[in-house]
């Protein structure tokens, strides 16, 4: 009568139940499966997020036929072994994990499957801009940067605190031997980091340094803030004209 309770048997028999499957239950929703396609995405999609909010919703991946109908009806979900990590990782760092996340982990790779995915299922923009920002750094590959603490505060500096920690834990799922501790650490430097501000104005470079309002005044402040960016947020403003090459 209603295909979507194909999904909330996966939710309540991942919430509750130690037993197996009724064969009879199997049968029935291999049978009506693809009838699951009818039913609005907007549906399904508010189903998926109550299993995703399940405490041990990832043993939804560890029985055989859970994930099997999980993976039919979302065969974006490619990467689901990287959640075997969940155990090792600690209450303090489960508390940044959440459904964007969650999101990136099970669908990004070097492809456009996360892209397909948020295409296909109506995210909202915040959470789609989460994933396609990992999206983007998982590709440029600088996760290795993160553990550097100059480029760390550049990284924050460029693309904000959040997105920076989403980058953090995100590493913990691909990255090879990777050190929880030291994730630990670089998050809470950062949740403690004061965004560091750029000490030159327009009025400073009109002036001490004879800029009126135009496109030469933008040119600039941008060449001024690279310098200052790359040089570890540090400039001496005795350096300006040095910097602009002004006479």
């Amino acid at each position: 009568e209603d295909y979507l309770r194909i999904l909330r048997y996966l939710r309540f028999y991942t919430q509750y139940s130690k037993h197996k499957h009724e064969n009879e239950t199997i049968k029935a929703i291999k049978k009506n499966l693809k009838e699951l396609f009818k039913i609005s995405k907007e549906r399904i999609l508010d189903e998926l997020f109550k299993i995703l909010d399940l405490k041990n919703f990832y043993n939804l991946f560890k029985n055989e036929f859970t994930c099997f109908i999980i993976l039919s009806i979302f065969p974006q979900f490619k990467y689901y072994d990287r959640l075997n990590i969940f155990g090792k990782i600690s209450n303090h760092l489960l508390t940044k994990f959440d459904k964007a996340l969650l999101f990136s982990v099970l669908l990004i790779d070097s492809s456009d499957n996360s892209k397909f995915f948020l295409y296909k299922y109506n995210l909202s923009n915040k959470i789609k801009k989460r994933i396609l920002f990992i999206q983007d750094n998982f590709r440029k590959k600088i996760f290795k940067d993160l553990f550097d603490k100059k480029k760390l505060i550049k990284i924050a500096y460029l693309h904000g605190i959040q997105s920076t920690i989403d980058l953090l834990i995100f590493s913990i799922f691909i990255e090879r031997d990777i050190d929880l501790n030291l994730i630990e650490k670089q998050i809470n430097f950062l949740e403690n980091f004061e965004i560091p501000i750029f000490p030159i104005e327009a009025n400073y470079l009109i002036s001490q340094h004879g800029f009126s309002e135009s496109i030469e005044l933008g040119i600039a402040l941008k060449k001024l803030k690279e310098f200052w960016i790359n040089h570890d947020f540090q400039i001496d403003k005795k350096e300006i004209k040095k910097i602009l090459k002004l006479k």
